[in-house]
């Protein structure tokens, strides 16, 4: 905010130094007693300072969404912190948007076809089990599902008061 205060690479090295505490502190003294390289740029020093102390890549983003996550992994990363949360927020509300979207579109469709031929039912004189049962898993699923009656596939009961 002033450079004026920090004309050169070693005053703004020693800035932030000043800022520093704790074992943030005891790395930085001893890098800077050392008169290396590194204190002779800031943008090394800062870079060094990342590598030693900054949150690896995949802690950045933990809790938001994977897709999300995903997505932004593909942004630059000097896009600022502010920028990064507002487009973080922005990504995320369009994806919610276009899942339920996709969501609202699909469920008529399914609800219309039906991936597997219904099986018939049992007999009436056997026990409707589950583990007795005739249907394959995935029919079992997609009456369940589509609230329909695991014993007959008819909607609007359940095997309990099947009439068939």
């Amino acid at each position: 905010m002033q450079p004026h205060l920090y004309p050169n690479e070693a005053s703004k090295i020693a800035f932030v130094i000043s800022q520093l505490s704790g074992k943030a502190l005891q790395w930085a003294n001893s890098i800077w007693s050392q008169h290396g390289a590194i204190t002779q740029s800031y943008l090394a020093f800062v870079s060094h300072f990342r590598e030693v102390f900054g949150k690896p890549i995949t802690d950045s983003s933990a809790g938001l969404e994977p897709r999300v996550r995903l997505h932004l992994a593909a942004c630059e990363d000097s896009i600022g912190f502010e920028k990064f949360i507002q487009f973080s927020i922005r990504c995320a509300t369009r994806m919610q948007a276009c899942l339920q979207e996709h969501q609202d579109q699909l469920l008529p469709t399914m609800l219309l076809c039906r991936s597997e031929p219904v099986s018939s039912p049992e007999p009436a004189n056997e026990s409707m089990d589950v583990e007795n049962s005739h249907l394959s898993p995935s029919e079992r699923r997609r009456r369940l599902t589509l609230n329909l009656c695991l014993y007959c596939g008819a909607p609007g009961h359940v095997i309990a008061a099947c009439p068939t």
